[in-house]
């Protein structure tokens, strides 16, 4: 892992992690201000300011923003959008890789097929789990810190912030800009569900915050 460094441009030094909000819009979705041909997935509606809010800092600094979709939602066909790499499942592709410093947006592909209730019990919600190049894109970018937020707090972000603090990259989780899991999927989706999830990714390294602060920070 490249060392944190002070002298490094921003955009070298941090980059955003979007789990499960967005997905490819139609006539009937609430679309982000900030992503043109994306709707912000229903959960995570009422955070859309909070949301647009940092797709715009991203945008600014010309920061990296990985995204992932949620296996439920509309899914981004590889070349849809010009503007999005899409990062394959298949770990014999490796066609993705010389192009990852030409975009700024970048998606990373989950299991999309399966049942939902399928797809809890084989963790399709764990990128790192499922799609070996998600590893690999973080190796590629070697952006030392990422900030994390999204959709289904107590699976889909939690297992994204685990994949990246295994990979060997400092994670900040966003705690404002987070939506807890669905009900009816084991003991997740509860407050004490997000409590004890909080209590040990802080255990492990990972720091947490509010949008505000995290702006107040970097967007100077």
């Amino acid at each position: 892992m490249a060392a944190m460094d002070g002298k490094r441009p921003l955009n070298r030094r941090l980059a955003l992690f979007d789990t499960d909000c967005l997905e490819v819009a139609d006539e009937n979705s609430v679309r982000s201000a900030q992503l043109p041909g994306f709707g912000i997935r229903p959960r995570v509606q009422p955070l859309a300011d909070k949301l647009d809010r940092l797709y715009a800092f991203a945008r600014r600094h010309d920061l990296t923003m990985v995204f992932t979709q949620c296996c439920s939602a509309r899914a981004v066909a590889p070349g849809a959008h010009p503007e999005v790499l899409v990062v394959p499942m298949d770990p014999s592709d490796r066609g993705w890789m010389d192009r990852v410093d030409r975009f700024r947006l970048i998606n990373i592909q989950k299991h999309s097929a399966a049942p939902l209730h399928e797809s809890f019990i084989c963790r399709h919600f764990d990128m790192f789990q499922h799609n070996a190049n998600a590893r690999r894109l973080l190796e590629i970018l070697d952006i030392p810190r990422w900030v994390l937020f999204g959709h289904g707090f107590d699976l889909c972000v939690d297992s994204a912030v685990k994949g990246i603090v295994a990979a060997g990259y400092a994670a900040h989780v966003l705690t404002d800009v987070i939506a807890s899991s669905a009900a009816g999927y084991g003991p997740y989706g509860t407050p004490e569900s997000k409590r004890l999830i909080l209590e040990y990714l802080v255990k492990i390294g990972v720091t947490t915050g509010e949008l505000n602060a995290f702006l107040g920070e970097h967007d100077r």
